[in-house]
């Protein structure tokens, strides 16, 4: 049996998706049909040529929909949902940081400037 990864599956499982996820679904534009682990590679290498920008949601979502393609065990997957949930956060807040804050402030590092 060929491994097939089913995008619309993947974002079907989430009430809400994670920005993470949203970014890298937007970027990826993978439709509705299953992929085979090849078509995902290459949709996912297209999407980081178009768009560098979020190549790092990208490439994470990618292999996080390939991990989950690739174990049968609910335990594994609710494993691999972690860790992308956790890497999902720190990306956002580390956008924040580089935006501001949750209020439109500019973050100020007080130790740029300092040797």
């Amino acid at each position: 049996m060929e491994v097939r990864i089913d995008p619309a599956g993947y974002l079907a499982q989430f009430n809400v998706l994670p920005y993470l996820v949203a970014v890298a679904d937007e970027v990826l534009d993978l439709g509705i049909e299953p992929l085979t682990p090849a078509q995902l590679a290459h949709a996912t290498a297209r999407a980081i040529r178009k768009k560098p920008v979020h190549a790092l949601e990208a490439a994470v979502v990618s292999m996080a929909m390939l991990g989950e393609g690739l174990v049968e065990a609910d335990a594994d997957r609710d494993l691999i949902r972690q860790h992308l949930a956790t890497i999902g956060e720190a990306l956002e807040a580390n956008d924040l940081d580089v935006m501001g804050d949750a209020h439109g402030k500019p973050v100020v590092n007080l130790d740029q400037g300092k040797g």
